[in-house]
């Protein structure tokens, strides 16, 4: 049995059915010899490729490798060391705790969790010029972010779930500034809890998303951040397969017989599948064409890949030798870029600020140098803090969009995809 993270829907195939099915602590790495055949190759050794090769394990399958484009294991779970510290430069949270797998996978792997849950409430918010938001302007744009979340939703209840049919996010915010006239700052404020609720949560402008961007299941029972190293627990999954590192697929070949088999074809070597193919990349990859498949993938699979978006979430990690700001959990300024900033010391007791921007604003950035990106939060902490050091003692920025094994951090519903059709039938082996 192999799951498609696709549709989620479980699907028993025939054991004599070639499969290529996309997926959107010891570890043996090898060095295959030309033509190497196994029974499945998995491509892509992020949580999701590890997560199919350790179930064919537990399946009894032992002809099993995983090829990696990278140097290292878990794509888009990234752990390093800075100053002496672990940071996570791609995914930090484990998003609802109860019935999650992650968090026992976690405890099996000894990858530590934050003692308490996150509170996203907890937060400090400047403007731009470094002024503390007053409390009583603070809870007047709390309280215009209600009344839109109430607007949002009668006009998401209006447009009856017509999906083929959407307006998309960004007419219903523009329409609700005129509704409410806001002007001047009490504009800024509104599309700064746009930026900090729905962009950063989506990796994309506000314009690009559907009408019905949220409309997806979640697990309950609050957040934790992952303090260890996330990307352990790949390594974990991983331990006694065979992975093959600085191997980018280029071309898979499933045109063939089943006597045959599926040819994959990685940094200039030729491996072969007798029984199936697992394509774990992120949809960035697919969405570029970076992999070539013979025969292309079949129309309602491509038309999927082309409607749905790739969104953009950067990281500016800066690391200090002592804590001199505030002790909420997120420290918040209404300006154009790092509105959010992620406060590790009342977490794990660390003297570091995960500094955020999604979205175009991601974007541009990663067009930046690593300098510009340190120095301009690094100018806007100083005007919120005056007494603040001169500069940070290391700082590590994230470029997920320009990543070649990656291009972007997550997916986002876009108002193109023409819901029900877009998720018909994606979910089946494609041979």
């Amino acid at each position: 049995m192999l799951r498609s993270i696709l549709d989620g829907r479980a699907r028993h195939e025939n054991p004599n059915t070639l499969r290529l099915t996309l997926l959107a602590c010891l570890v043996t790495l090898v060095t295959a010899t030309q033509g190497a055949m196994y029974d499945y190759i998995v491509v892509g050794a992020g949580i999701a490729g590890a997560g199919a090769a350790s179930t064919l394990k537990k399946n009894g399958e032992s002809s099993v490798i995983v090829l990696e484009g990278r140097d290292r294991l878990g794509g888009r779970l990234y752990s390093e060391k800075v100053g002496g510290y672990t940071v996570n430069l791609g995914a930090s949270w484990v998003h609802g705790l109860r019935g999650n797998p992650l968090v026992s996978l976690a405890k099996q792997a000894g990858v530590a969790l934050s003692k308490e849950r996150s509170d996203y409430e907890d937060t400090k918010t400047y403007y731009a010029s470094g002024k503390p938001v007053p409390t009583g302007a603070e809870a007047s744009y709390d309280a215009t972010w209600e009344k839109f979340e109430k607007y949002l939703e009668a006009r998401q209840d209006e447009a009856d779930y017509d999906y083929d049919d959407d307006p998309g996010l960004g007419p219903v915010v523009d329409a609700f500034v005129r509704k409410k006239r806001l002007t001047g700052t009490e504009r800024e404020a509104f599309i700064f809890n746009v930026k900090v609720n729905i962009e950063d949560e989506y990796a994309a402008d506000y314009p690009q998303l559907s009408l019905w961007y949220d409309d997806d299941a979640s697990l309950r029972g609050g957040d934790k951040l992952v303090t260890g190293p996330y990307d352990g627990l790949v390594t974990y999954l991983l331990r006694g397969i065979e992975v093959a590192l600085d191997s980018p697929v280029e071309r898979i070949d499933y045109a063939g017989s089943f006597s045959s088999g599926v040819s994959v074809n990685a940094n200039g070597k030729e491996y072969v599948a007798r029984k199936g193919v697992i394509v774990t990349v992120p949809l960035g990859v697919l969405k570029a064409r970076s992999i070539k498949f013979v025969p292309d993938l079949p129309k309602k699979n491509r038309n999927a890949i082309a409607a749905m978006g790739m969104g953009v979430l950067n990281k500016c990690v800066l690391v200090f030798d002592s804590i001199w700001w505030d002790q909420e959990e997120w420290i918040q300024q209404i300006a154009d870029n790092f509105q959010a900033n992620f406060n590790l010391a009342p977490v794990s007791g660390e003297p570091i600020l995960y500094g955020f921007n999604s979205g175009d604003t991601a974007k541009e950035i990663e067009r930046w140098s690593d300098a510009k990106t340190c120095d301009t939060l690094m100018a806007a902490l100083r005007r919120m803090y005056p007494d603040a050091p001169k500069s940070y003692r290391h700082c590590v920025v994230t470029r997920w969009g320009e990543d070649p094994f990656s291009k972007g951090s997550y997916s986002y519903t876009t108002p193109r995809m023409e819901y029900r059709p877009a998720h018909k039938g994606v979910g089946a082996a494609v041979a």
